[in-house]
């Protein structure tokens, strides 16, 4: 499978590596995962073998910029909607002020 530039030999394994590392960065438990079978192209490796494989950090890689640009721009947003309201609340405080006298 080739797409974007990345060749998987095994999209699977591959899929399966990627959300075990996404999930492990992020702080999600990862019990659940289990590396006892690996395809054929991959049984051969040690752990170093593996990681300098690249593929799954690639994909890992880009998956974690997407989401790091997604989360970034869903924080300036809240701050953005967070500072209106502030506004706001500080328009009306104000505008009572004046009523009040």
């Amino acid at each position: 499978m080739d797409r974007d530039g990345i060749t998987c030999e095994s999209p699977d394994f591959t899929a399966y590596s990627v959300s075990y590392m996404l999930c492990k960065r992020n702080g999600v438990s990862v019990e659940g995962f289990s590396f006892e079978r690996l395809p054929e192209s991959y049984a051969g490796m040690d752990a170093r073998a593996l990681r300098a494989e690249g593929v799954i950090r690639d994909v890992a890689g880009s998956i974690s910029a997407d989401m790091n640009r997604l989360f970034a721009a869903q924080e300036k947003r809240r701050r953005r909607t967070e500072m209106t309201r502030r506004d706001k609340e500080g328009a009306l405080c104000s505008m009572r002020s004046v009523w009040s006298r």
